[in-house]
Parts: C-alpha cells; sequence; structure tokens
C-alpha cells in the first residue's frame, strides 16, 4: 500500500505543465498562483467588483478590483441580463429573462437527487443549467478511505491526514469517518467522483442547487434568517465549527440547513470544489463554492459567493460534492 502514498508520475507532470502556463497566462491575477488564495480575502460579492467589506482589511481596491496583495474580488450574481451560455451546444444567445422555471426531472439516485433544469443569472450572465443529479452530502472520509482502499484516489500525504487530537484534518481520525473528507485538491476530487461513475460539477450548476433553482435564494434554505450554528458549520464566539473547532458530521444540520431538494451543508462545513475554471481559457484556476467551518467573512456563505484556488492546493477547508448526467 505504499504506493498510495504517492502520485502517479502522469498526474504529477500534467500538475506541473498546467501551474506552469499558470504563472504566464495568471500574472495579471496573482502575484503568485502557487500561493494559497484565501476564500475569506474576496469580500462582499456586490454589484461593484471594487468593494469589500471585510472588518479585517484597511486596504483599499484598485480602480481594476485588484488588491494589494494580488487578491482578485470576484462578482456574484447582480441585477440585469446580459447573455445566455447554452453549456450543452456551447452557442451563446440574447437572454430576455434573468431565471426561467425549472424543468422537473424527479426522483433519486445512490444518495443523489434529481436538479432540475432551468437559467439563472450568474456572473453577470443568464447561466443555462441542464438537469443533473447532486449528491446529498459531501464526500465523507468512509466514503474517500474505500476509494483509496481500491487503489483508484490517492491517500492524502502528511501533514494533510489526523496527526494528533485536535487536528483539523478528517482522514484517519477517530469518530471521523462521517465528517466530510478534507485535505484533498481538485485533482483528488475529480478522481474520487470519477471512480463512484460521477462527475465534480460545474460552479453554475451548484450555485443552481444550492440557491432552490429559480426560488433564487440568498441561502439554501431562504433569504433568511442569516447563517448561524442551527443552519450551518461555521464559527461561532469565533471559534471555528460551532465551538467544536473542527468540521461536523454531514447532514448534521438537516433539515433546518438543506436545500429544496434536499442536498445538506452546500454551505458551511467544507468549501467544495467544482470543474470550474476561472478562466476557462487557461483552466489554472479552480473555483470553489460554500464556505467552510472556520471561514471568518460571513459573505462566504452566501449561495452566489465565488472564490478560486490552485488545482493542486490542499488544506483543511477544501472538500468535494459529486455530480452525475441524468442518464
Amino acid at each position: 500500500m505504499t504506493s498510495l502514498h504517492l502520485r502517479s508520475p502522469l498526474r504529477r507532470v500534467l500538475a506541473g505543465l498546467m501551474l506552469a502556463t499558470s504563472h504566464a497566462a495568471c500574472r495579471d491575477v496573482l502575484p503568485n498562483p502557487d500561493d494559497y488564495v484565501d476564500p475569506g480575502a474576496l469580500g462582499t460579492q456586490s454589484s461593484d467588483p471594487t468593494v469589500t467589506d471585510d472588518p479585517n482589511d484597511d486596504s483599499t481596491p484598485s480602480s481594476d478590483g485588484i488588491l494589494p496583495d494580488g487578491t482578485t474580488i470576484m462578482e456574484g450574481t447582480s441585477e440585469g441580463v446580459a447573455t445566455t451560455q447554452d453549456f450543452a451546444s456551447g452557442t451563446t444567445i440574447v437572454a430576455d429573462e434573468t431565471t426561467s422555471a425549472s424543468v422537473p426531472c424527479g426522483g433519486s439516485m445512490d444518495g443523489s437527487e434529481c436538479i432540475a433544469s432551468g437559467s439563472f443569472l450568474g456572473g453577470d450572465v443568464t447561466q443555462t443549467v441542464a438537469a443533473f443529479f447532486m449528491d446529498r452530502t459531501e464526500v465523507t472520509v468512509a466514503q474517500y478511505r474505500a476509494c483509496v482502499m481500491a487503489e483508484v484516489c490517492f491517500l492524502p500525504p502528511e501533514p494533510f491526514v489526523y496527526f494528533e487530537p485536535g487536528s483539523p484534518y478528517n482522514y484517519g481520525g477517530p469518530d471521523r469517518d462521517e465528517h466530510p473528507m478534507n485535505g484533498i485538491d481538485w485533482f483528488d476530487a475529480q478522481t474520487y467522483c470519477a471512480w463512484t461513475g460521477g462527475r465534480l460539477p460545474t460552479e453554475w450548476e451548484w450555485e443552481w442547487a444550492a440557491r432552490g433553482r429559480d426560488a433564487g435564494q440568498t441561502y439554501p434554505w431562504g433569504n433568511t434568517p442569516e447563517p448561524n450554528c442551527d443552519l450551518v458549520i461555521m464559527p461561532e464566539a469565533e471559534i471555528p465549527g460551532c465551538g467544536l473547532n473542527t468540521t461536523s458530521p454531514v447532514a448534521s444540520r438537516s433539515p433546518g440547513g438543506d436545500t429544496v431538494d434536499r442536498l445538506h451543508d452546500t454551505i458551511g462545513n467544507v468549501w467544495e470544489w467544482t470543474d470550474s475554471a476561472l478562466d476557462e481559457g487557461t483552466a489554472m484556476l479552480r473555483i470553489i463554492r460554500g464556505g467552510a467551518w472556520n471561514e471568518t467573512d460571513a459573505d462566504s456563505f452566501r449561495v452566489n459567493n465565488r472564490t478560486y484556488s490552485p488545482p493542486d492546493n490542499r488544506n483543511e477547508r477544501f472538500g468535494v460534492r459529486c455530480a452525475r448526467d441524468v442518464p
């Protein structure tokens, strides 16, 4: 089993080529794409991309929305209509509605829920999403371990596994089997989902499901109340994980924190990798969604909040939820 601790040479080569390209392609986005992009540093997802209300941030964004440390503030869903991107055909058409009624697909499959198709305004572009299946929960430690034991998934290297009491990492920890798997990078997430017969969701599929489809909610449960530990695994009294200083078992805030399609923990617990790239032309930085158990920025828990990370980045905040195409 020693080989499970190592990445395949081909995988390392591919990752190296991708990251090498990103240094040139993303030079005006980050001072170094290998640096960790703190999801909490992106601030409020307002209609003005130069605005942030982080109380600990006394920096002033430039007119192009880039902070002195190189962090780019991204926009979330806002008012107005631009174009509709049809992901199935790859064509773009002029949109005449911000949201279309979802078309029911119905049913559940292997721990997933069918998310009806529809359109909504995401990132100032009307996004059209085909019907798809989304897992009800984030991938758990027990589920990921099965993939490792099948010699398909990689065992996270030290120190990204449980190593002592109080460790923020879940793999190998006592009583952590039902906690979300964390410490995995984008490649690990992609490998796991493919092993299950699924895939990573696009960021727009993720948001469409989290917002309650055409309901267009601010949070999975509605527009009020604001996130709190009855609904979300998040810091409480400045202590991460609702005072426990760790993640919690998946679905521990169900049904109160669920989406209209009964998805659990779409916000809080761990950020979730998506298949979407920050710049579709380079695919060097990948979008993550949902906020985490130790996230201090309250706006991270809005379903339209977007941030990104290099695909080989792993830490205690990052996990995954898989999607599947409708047969």
